[in-house]
């Protein structure tokens, strides 16, 4: 009785002989939210995060503002430097206008090298 319920509300595997159900969502929990989701990417930048193996928000954090825009600019795309700034934004979740001053003129001097 039990087996059916789970059945029908999720997924089962089998490991070791043992079956194991999961809950429908479960395998939903387990997918990142899409990288326009994150405050200043709009859907051009989220294709060009993605044509350049930054898929989610957390490879993006991992990598950091300057990575994925030094990836951008390696891969044939020419980012401007209000990009770098809201890939700054998004990682850090909020508008880039919000950002540090401090921290905007260190990302505005990066790009300024990396040019």
């Amino acid at each position: 009785m039990i087996r059916s319920a789970f059945a029908e509300q999720g997924w089962a595997r089998t490991f070791s002989g043992f079956q194991i159900y999961f809950p429908m969502n479960a395998a939903q929990d387990l997918v990142s939210p899409p990288l326009s989701e994150l405050p200043n990417i709009s859907a051009a930048l989220d294709e060009a995060l993605n044509r350049v193996a930054m898929s989610s928000p957390e490879a993006l954090k991992l990598a950091g503002a300057e990575a994925a825009w030094t990836r951008l600019h390696q891969n044939g795309f020419h980012p401007s430097i209000q990009t770098l700034l809201a890939l700054e934004g998004a990682i850090r979740g909020v508008d880039w206008q919000s950002l540090p001053a401090a921290r905007r003129f260190e990302l505005v001097r990066f790009a300024a090298r990396t040019r």
